[in-house]
């Protein structure tokens, strides 16, 4: 899990949550297109949004509260 580093990256920028997770969505749209020749991105779309979806059923520990 990267919960760890990516809530470190966000005290060191002073992001907000809301920031932070506008950050990782961005982050995932530039690895789509980096990666656009190996995989379709109409897929890797799709493979992200199930994980947004995914994580939005979940609270990981350092998040909550």
């Amino acid at each position: 899990f990267v919960e760890r580093e990516i809530l470190a990256a966000s005290a060191r920028h002073a992001l907000t949550m809301e920031q932070t997770v506008a950050a990782c969505a961005l982050a995932v749209a530039q690895m789509i297109q980096m990666s656009a020749n190996e995989l379709d991105p109409h897929r890797s779309f799709e493979l992200a949004t199930w994980g947004f979806v995914a994580g939005t059923k979940t609270v990981p520990g350092g998040i909550a509260g």
